[in-house]
C-alpha cells in the first residue's frame, strides 16, 4: 500500500477547496492508495449540512472518484445537533462512509469540543483502519480496541506544537511497536506545528520484530510503503499474547 502524508499548512474555508484541487493535481503524478491530511488544517467551524462542509468534502469525494485512492482528509470542527465534535471523516471510491469523532479532546479542547463514544473501522480496500485523532493516540486502549474489532493500521491525523514533536513520537512507535500494527501520523507545516509526520511498520525476523518508520518528514507530500500482507499474523499474535488486565491486590501497591 503507498500512503501519501500530506502536511497541509493551516488555512480558512475560503481558501481550503481550492488547496484541495491543487493537491489534486500533485496527487495524480504520485498514485497513492491512501491519503491523509492533519487534524484541524481548515480552522474554521462547520455545521455538519452546512454548504462549505459539503463542498470540502464533495472535492475530496471527486478526488478519490477519480483515482481510486482512500482519503482521511485530516479532521474538522462540526457541529451535530448544536453540539461541536473534533471529527474526521473516511472517503473510499468518492463515497463518504463515515466520521471519527475524537474521543478525548486535548486541554482547552475539553471545554469546546463534546468527546465521541465510538471507536469505527472503515473498509479502505486491501486494509482495514481505524482513525485515531491526535490525542487518541496517547491512550493504550484506543488501539487495543480498533484492533480488537478489525482495525490493522491506525490513522492519526494530528496537530503536534514542534517543541513536542519527541514525546509524539514516542507515542507513536510505542503504540506501533506494542500493537504490531502500523500507523500514519500526520501533522500540519504551518508554525508552531512544523511537520514532522512519520509513518511506521514492522520488519519480521525468525527472532521477533524490528519496528522501521520513515523519518520525520519536513516535505508537503511524504510517500511511505507497508506490505499490508504481513500484519495480520504477528498483529494477531500480538493481541492474543496480551494478558489484559492485570490483578494486583492492594496489598502489593500498598507494599512498601
Amino acid at each position: 500500500m503507498r500512503i501519501a502524508s500530506v502536511q497541509a499548512p493551516r488555512c480558512g474555508k475560503a481558501s481550503a477547496v481550492g488547496y484541495i484541487e491543487s493537491l489534486a493535481h500533485e496527487l495524480e503524478i504520485i498514485e497513492p492508495d491512501l491519503v491523509v491530511l492533519p487534524e484541524k488544517w481548515v480552522t474554521d467551524h462547520f455545521d455538519q449540512d452546512s454548504y462549505e462542509l459539503q463542498n470540502i468534502l464533495d472535492t475530496f469525494r471527486d478526488m478519490s472518484a477519480s483515482s481510486g485512492y482512500s482519503i482521511v482528509p485530516g479532521s474538522f470542527s462540526i457541529v451535530r445537533n448544536n453540539k461541536l465534535y473534533n471529527s474526521s471523516p473516511f472517503i473510499r471510491a468518492g463515497q463518504l462512509q463515515g466520521f471519527q469523532d475524537k474521543i478525548s479532546p486535548y486541554r482547552n479542547e475539553r471545554s469546546l469540543y463534546e468527546p465521541g463514544e465510538n471507536i469505527n473501522v472503515f473498509d479502505a480496500g486491501s486494509i482495514r483502519i481505524s482513525i485515531a485523532v491526535c490525542y487518541d493516540l496517547d491512550f493504550p486502549y484506543y488501539a487495543k480496541v480498533a484492533v480488537a474489532r478489525g482495525a490493522r493500521m491506525l490513522v492519526n491525523p494530528s496537530l503536534i506544537v514542534k517543541e513536542f514533536h519527541d514525546m509524539w513520537y514516542i507515542y507513536v512507535r510505542g503504540r506501533s511497536l506494542e500493537n504490531r500494527i502500523p500507523i500514519v501520523s500526520v501533522n500540519s507545516l504551518s508554525d508552531p506545528f512544523n511537520g514532522g509526520s512519520l509513518v511506521t511498520w514492522m520488519n519480521y525476523t525468525d527472532a521477533g520484530v524490528i519496528l522501521k518508520d520513515s523519518g520525520p518528514s519536513r516535505s508537503h507530500i511524504t510517500m511511505a510503503e507497508i506490505d499490508e500482507g504481513s500484519v495480520e499474523g504477528p498483529l494477531l499474535s500480538r493481541f492474543n499474547e496480551d494478558p489484559g488486565e492485570y490483578r494486583i491486590s492492594r496489598a502489593g501497591l500498598n507494599h512498601t
